[in-house]
């Protein structure tokens, strides 16, 4: 997904949507929070049990990086155009749009991984 990396600038809220790449961070050299939305109703998220129950620790001076699909929807609704970049996987596109509501931008394809934005 280095393909992903000119549209990474330093504004914008990166996003996994409803999928776990925990090396994306590495790959793409990403330094800030990253956003991980999910139903909510998971056993695990990026394969912990303890995150899916507990949720995780605001990092200092960052707002809260786990959201649900309403809550995302929320933040969809909010953002300006091109502020959120959403990797998220071919088969829930149609999901994420229904959720949101508006259909999304796709910037890069590759295998079924695409980089969409709002």
């Amino acid at each position: 997904m280095t393909r992903a990396s000119p549209f990474l600038e330093p504004q914008a809220q990166i996003v996994l949507y409803d999928t776990s790449y925990e090396s994306l961070p590495f790959y793409l050299k990403i330094d800030r929070p990253i956003w991980i939305v999910s139903s909510g109703k998971k056993t695990s998220i990026m394969g912990s049990f303890y995150l899916a129950e507990q949720g995780a620790r605001y990092a200092p001076g960052f707002d809260k990086s786990l959201l649900t699909f309403a809550e995302f929807s929320a933040e969809w609704a909010m953002a300006p155009k091109g502020h959120l970049l959403v990797f998220i996987k071919q088969k829930n596109l149609a999901r994420l749009e229904q959720e949101v509501g508006t259909p999304a931008e796709t910037l890069v394809a590759h295998n079924d991984l695409l980089l969409v934005t709002n």
